[in-house]
């Protein structure tokens, strides 16, 4: 006897319903903001130079240490996740990259923006 396979179409269990599309486009908006503060530094790196009268490595540089701090800081958010949950990350990570941003945005030294960039938005926020 062959065991009988119930196939259940509930609008709220089945993956391909309205919520899990509004959540995946929730998402794609979060990650899409995230990436774009991460990547400012260098697709602005050419107004970014001449505003502050510094050479491109200087301003990649700023970059650079973005990239060093969301690397350093995924190590370190990876066991807070653990412990204490998404939310509580996301929410940390929301606040840090407005934050830093703002930092970045009042900056008068590139070492205002190395923290902001590195610290806050990279280590933080990404």
């Amino acid at each position: 006897m062959k065991p009988e396979i119930v196939i259940i179409d509930n609008p709220r269990t089945s993956i391909e319903s309205a919520y899990g599309y509004w959540l995946a486009a929730i998402t794609l908006l979060i990650a899409s903001l995230s990436f774009g503060a991460v990547t400012s530094v260098a697709v602005l790196l050419k107004p970014i130079a001449k505003e502050w009268s510094l050479g491109s490595g200087d301003v990649a540089l700023i970059h650079c240490s973005t990239m060093i701090g969301a690397g350093v800081g995924s190590l370190l958010i990876g066991r807070v996740h653990d412990r204490f949950g998404f939310f509580w990350i996301a929410l940390l990570s929301s606040v840090s990259t407005a934050v830093g941003l703002v930092i970045a945005a009042f900056a008068t030294s590139t070492l205002t923006l190395h923290l902001s960039y590195g610290v806050l938005i990279g280590g933080l926020g990404q």
